[in-house]
């Protein structure tokens, strides 16, 4: 048995698998960037 949290949890894991490399966030750095713009985007 598998628990269903876990289960949706890998599946969304599998079918995001590649997304952040293929619109650019490729660093740690890049990730805090883009962050930071929809935060500031909020106010």
């Amino acid at each position: 048995m598998v628990n269903s949290a876990v289960y949706a949890m890998q599946m969304l894991q599998n079918e995001m698998a590649g997304e952040a490399e293929r619109i650019g966030l490729t660093s740690e750095e890049a990730v805090n960037d883009l962050v930071k713009e929809i935060r500031s985007e909020g106010e």
